[in-house]
């Protein structure tokens, strides 16, 4: 197995030694700007209950960040799901560091991992069934250069206010509009190079 770096090594490898889950599934990753436009359109039935209890599952298993770089998804509420393996890694109790923060600044959890919280198998569409039945905003920032995000529904104002918060001049905003789709059926794509562009066009 590679590693991206090497905290990420030393989270799985102590992870292992401790007879615990890898902090992924060993399967390759999905890269957020990896083209999925082309998935099949889904139609889930979304009841409250249902989708409040699958948001207070995904913060008890992963809790809250507010760092941009180690979130995977930005829930309605505005909140940040804290996908740097904190949850799963040693070191760690509660998500919160016995001594090094070694995972800070970074997600080492697989967007599609989300699987865990329900009975569905890893793959993609359970992670779109979760982002449909949530409106979940599944994103990716890259420093300061750019973020992609994929929005399921129209976003709403508090995470708008949270992308806000996140987007630095000149960063580059890669969407997959997951609610709007191309004659052809697929997801609209599209890159824009402002906020108030992408608000526009949301």
């Amino acid at each position: 197995m590679k590693f991206k770096n090497a905290a990420q090594r030393k989270a799985v490898m102590c992870n292992l030694n401790g007879n615990r889950k890898r902090l992924t599934p060993p399967k390759t990753t999905l890269k957020l700007n990896q083209d999925t436009s082309k998935t099949k359109l889904q139609t889930v039935v979304i009841t409250k209950s249902e989708t409040n209890d699958l948001i207070n599952k995904a913060k008890q298993r992963y809790k809250t960040t507010e760092n941009p770089q180690e979130a995977g998804f930005i829930l309605n509420d505005g909140s940040m799901l804290d996908f740097s393996g904190r949850n799963e890694a040693c070191g760690y109790k509660d998500s919160k560091p016995t001594k090094d923060d070694y995972l800070r600044n970074q997600r080492n959890t697989d967007h599609r991992d989300i699987y865990r919280i329900m009975n569905r198998e890893y793959s993609t569409e359970t992670m779109d069934y979760f982002g449909k039945k949530t409106n979940a905003i599944r994103m990716t920032t890259y420093n300061k250069d750019s973020m992609s995000i994929n929005l399921y529904g129209k976003p709403s104002q508090k995470q708008l206010t949270r992308l806000r918060n996140i987007y630095y001049k000149g960063m580059i905003i890669y969407t997959d509009f997951d609610y709007k789709r191309t004659s052809k059926g697929t997801a609209m794509s599209k890159e824009f190079k402002t906020f108030k562009e992408f608000e526009d066009n949301i």
